[in-house]
């Protein structure tokens, strides 16, 4: 499936350039009840495939406070998690 969001966009909060996320991590991530400060609840309420989401402003979310943290690709089109680690290449798309 070809993605039609790129890593890159400006953080509508802090302006640093944001990551991209599928709505199967972002589900997995809220199952935790975080603040999120990136994403307006306009975009959360709508089901997407993709979202853009700020490592800066939801470290807390994508999993800093965990030992494995939630995949993303990042601006430079590696997946990893949070703490930096790089995960396989698929693994963003097969995600369960």
């Amino acid at each position: 499936m070809v993605r039609k969001l790129k890593p890159g966009k400006r953080c509508p909060v802090c302006k640093a350039p944001m990551v991209v996320i599928t709505q199967d991590t972002l589900h997995q991530l809220m199952e935790l009840n975080p603040a999120i400060h990136s994403i307006p609840n306009s975009i959360l309420s709508v089901s997407k495939p993709y979202y853009h989401i700020c490592k800066g402003c939801d470290g807390y979310a994508l999993g800093d406070q965990l030992w494995d943290g939630f995949p993303f690709e990042d601006i430079d089109g590696v997946i990893r998690e949070i703490h930096g680690k790089a995960i396989e290449a698929g693994s963003l798309d097969n995600e369960k």
